[in-house]
């Protein structure tokens, strides 16, 4: 495991190096190595790195998640209350970054993308959009979600979700407004 934390924290550090503005992240199998207990605090990644590479450290924590003989296990993202019960985690963005409706314990994707939205996730990355194989969902149930999560826009949860389908527009709440104006100056030419 040691090598494992030396090679992130040297890595973070090299593309720091680079480019200082990059957000840097890791991929944790599951809620084991980020969830339960964080094995990638700064401390964890600095010490394997015999405190050489400071700036090797996350900007943000991923957990992968996926369910183990139908359901998820007490710790995963889609069953916790709300990403703050991450307290190991506390003071950094977490995305699910690995989940799918194929191995989703009875959760369609649009419950799945909905729990990131709303509990306090930074983001969620379904997987996979164009593979196959264990765990991947079509690219019609991916995306069924993206669809869903498209310009959500709710500023005491998450936000402004800009996410561009197949060519789209961009925007949150954009259309309304112009809904709107288009709405006003009906009514003002008809008086």
């Amino acid at each position: 495991m040691n090598r494992m934390l030396r090679f992130i924290n040297r890595q973070a550090a090299a593309l720091k190096e680079v480019d200082p503005n990059h957000l840097v992240t890791v991929g944790s199998w599951s809620e084991k190595g980020q969830g339960i207990r964080n094995l990638y605090t700064d401390d964890c990644l600095r010490k394997a790195g015999d405190y050489s590479y400071r700036s090797g450290v996350l900007d943000f924590y991923q957990i992968h998640t996926y369910s183990k003989s139908g359901s998820y296990g007490s710790q995963a993202p889609f069953r916790v209350t709300h990403a703050r019960d991450y307290t190991d985690l506390s003071g950094r963005p977490i995305v699910i970054g690995e989940f799918s409706q194929t191995q989703g314990g009875g959760m369609g994707i649009t419950d799945q993308f909905n729990r990131a939205y709303y509990y306090g996730y930074g983001g969620a990355w379904s997987w996979h959009y164009s593979g196959g194989g264990d765990g991947s969902d079509t690219s019609a149930t991916q995306m069924t979600g993206l669809r869903w999560l498209q310009n959500k826009n709710d500023q005491n949860k998450g936000g402004c979700v800009k996410i561009n389908l197949n060519g789209g527009t961009n925007r949150c709440g954009g259309g309304q407004r112009v809904e709107r104006r288009r709405l006003e100056r009906k009514l003002s030419s008809s008086r």
